[in-house]
């Protein structure tokens, strides 16, 4: 098996791991907040309201990913956790490579990705959101700003980056 292929197969487990780790403290966040929302003024319930979407978003998005990458790479090897490897046979290894170039797959793993791109900006609002409705006037804004800021730096730079590994490295290797 090629040290890419392998290399891709290894990595879904820390992309599992983050994505555990992220919806944890989504979750805690959304089941520890007591937001009375009657009490709340109507800018805060509309934050409110926001914060329970979005959180919940966040939530479901990182445990797909968690949960998908698991069983996509138990035991270091993609196919093994999908099937109990009826069929070891020599060249499982292929059959592996096989799969990883299987167009299906192929789409699969890179929704999977964009999924897991796209959950850090929910991760950000999440937070930002909290901050508006845990903190104080200006402090919660300002918190929730840092955040939005961060969030969106982060996506584009995951953009900017997979663009350039597109463009610089991808493409020179089709060409060879």
């Amino acid at each position: 098996m090629s040290a890419v292929i392998e290399g891709l197969t290894h990595s879904q487990g820390s992309i599992a791991l983050i994505s555990v780790m992220l919806c944890g403290f989504a979750f805690q966040g959304f089941t520890v907040q007591e937001f009375d929302y009657d009490n709340l003024s109507r800018y805060h319930q509309i934050v409110y309201i926001a914060f329970s979407i979005s959180t919940s978003l966040c939530i479901a998005s990182f445990l797909f990913i968690a949960v998908s990458c698991t069983l996509l790479e138990q035991s270091g090897h993609v196919a093994r956790a999908l099937a109990i490897a009826y069929d070891v046979s020599p060249d499982f290894d292929v059959s592996l490579k096989n799969w990883y170039m299987d167009k299906t797959f192929s789409a699969f793993r890179v929704t999977l990705i964009q999924v897991f791109t796209g959950s850090f900006p929910l991760f950000a609002l999440f937070v930002a959101l909290f901050c508006v409705l845990k903190f104080p006037p200006v402090i919660g804004e300002v918190c929730a700003g840092i955040f939005l800021l961060s969030g969106t730096c982060m996506v584009l730079s995951v953009v900017r980056n997979n663009n350039r590994f597109v463009t610089e490295v991808l493409q020179k290797a089709k060409q060879k």
